[in-house]
């Protein structure tokens, strides 16, 4: 289980959750595709707190901002290009459990000609 650091941790808008809260929270692996590992320093695999989709990209959003929105659009619906998976099972919605231990994995289509 996760235990936060420092409840003056800042969050955008839209992913507030404070950081207290994330003591309720349970670890997971999150895979990292190429295209988005600009955003976290060139690391293929980070730790993330939530206890859904939804949570853990807030959490990663808090530590890695702006790559919320490389997986999500306007209305915070999946893009057409990324697919989410919880271990092997394709994440259909963020509203999705997230359980300690399991391996999230963020994939970005391939495209182009």
């Amino acid at each position: 289980m996760y235990r936060a650091q420092s409840a003056a941790d800042s969050r955008s808008d839209e992913c507030d959750i404070a950081a207290s809260d994330l003591l309720l929270f349970m670890t997971c692996i999150v895979k990292i595709a190429s295209p988005l590992r600009s955003y976290t320093n060139g690391a293929a695999k980070v730790e993330a707190v939530g206890t859904s989709i939804d949570t853990v990209l807030a959490d990663l959003e808090r530590r890695f901002p702006g790559m919320r929105f490389r997986m999500l659009d306007e209305q915070q619906r999946i893009r057409q290009h990324i697919r989410l998976f919880i271990n092997t099972t394709e994440v259909k919605s963020l509203a999705e459990a997230v359980r300690d231990g399991d391996t999230v994995h963020l994939i970005c289509a391939l495209s182009g000609g």
